[in-house]
């Protein structure tokens, strides 16, 4: 989501932040004692996923990426009189320009991937696109598929509406595909938010017609937004646990992979490597009551699309074990994200066991 409006400290003096917390590339900026417990790991998580959205934006270019002093602007309320950002009927959760960003949680990978880049794309689909294909997990858009309504709620509103971030990001998905990173910064740099303006600047961008590109696109086999988003966890240098098998998610703050707060939620992620195929249950068993979201993604990709991505929710009880079937799993390297959905949480968070079956061979 764009900025569209801001206030300064000196005009806004509630606009006063707690001391900033510094990470390499990205300045923490909290106010209305947003982080009062926030989980220490969030930081990390927010600073390692704004790297590699810089590193995957500059891939194929000669100088090596950098973060652009990213200020990260966090509030407990959207109702502060300092919130930025306006939009659509009940406000936004967050919003970003260049390298500021204004957001009601840590990390926001969405406005993130708009900051970490310290640019914005001359065209609101082509930005849009970029931030929601490496944004936030368990984040669901309804399928459209129509450009030219698309860039009618641009005219309408002055941005995207975020109904048309799926298509966006499918298309941006496309063209990284077929066309790579050169392809889509070339796009970036054209000013499209009318149709015309949108042919006219995919033709120059790319040298090719725009019928054939789009058509192009509406023949390409990738899947849709979810199973798009792209997964920092597959990238990085780890060995799976083994699955089937047995283990303990420490959701805790004391965990430094853990990331959220114990107010709103708090989540996890492992790394499975998944040594059998066939279809499998996972049993999830909580120390406490709570609402929960899983997915359980595949690392693989075939037209940057995951081979396998299931996600869902479910609301279990303490200590009583909450089963949850994946059919027809391939063999190979996975991510399982765990989320609590909402709050308060003790101070000791949660311990969720995981017992993982095979059920039988697909």
């Amino acid at each position: 989501m764009v900025v569209m409006s801001a206030c300064g400290d000196s005009a806004h003096p509630q606009c006063d932040h707690a001391d900033p917390i510094e990470a390499e590339g990205i300045t923490f900026l909290e106010h209305e004692d947003s982080y009062a417990r926030q989980c220490p790991g969030s930081f990390a998580a927010a600073q390692a996923h704004a790297q590699w959205v810089a590193d995957s934006w500059a891939e194929g270019l000669d100088e090596p990426a950098a973060l652009p002093d990213v200020q990260y602007q966090s509030f407990a309320s959207k109702e502060s009189e300092c919130w930025s950002c306006v939009g659509e009927p009940g406000g936004v959760a967050g919003c970003a320009t260049e390298n500021l960003l204004w957001t009601t949680k840590t990390p926001d990978r969405h406005e993130l991937s708009h900051a970490a880049r310290g640019l914005q794309c001359a065209s609101f689909f082509i930005e849009e696109g970029w931030a929601e294909l490496y944004g936030d997990p368990f984040t669901h858009r309804p399928p459209q598929d129509s450009l030219e309504q698309a860039l009618a709620s641009v005219q309408e509103l002055g941005y995207l509406g975020g109904q048309y971030y799926g298509l966006a990001a499918r298309f941006v998905a496309f063209i990284i595909d077929t066309r790579g990173m050169s392809g889509l910064r070339a796009l970036c740099g054209e000013s499209m938010d009318t149709f015309a303006d949108f042919q006219q600047g995919v033709e120059g961008a790319l040298n090719e017609s725009f019928d054939g590109v789009w058509s192009e696109f509406n023949d390409w086999p990738g899947g849709g937004a979810s199973a798009l988003r792209q997964e920092l966890a597959c990238e990085l240098d780890e060995v799976g646990l083994p699955t089937p098998g047995a283990w303990t998610m420490d959701m805790s703050c004391s965990n430094s992979r853990v990331e959220g707060s114990l107010d709103t939620g708090v989540g996890l992620t492992e790394r499975l490597q998944i040594v059998e195929g066939g279809s499998y249950s996972f049993e999830f068993t909580p120390s406490l009551d709570a609402v929960f979201r899983v997915e359980l993604r595949s690392c693989a990709r075939v037209n940057s699309t995951s081979d396998y991505h299931i996600e869902g929710t479910f609301d279990a009880k303490a200590m009583a074990p909450e089963l949850i079937l994946f059919p027809d799993v391939l063999p190979g390297d996975y991510v399982l994200r765990l989320e609590s959905d909402g709050g308060p949480l003790p101070d000791e968070g949660v311990q969720v066991g995981v017992v993982a079956a095979l059920l039988g061979a697909p």
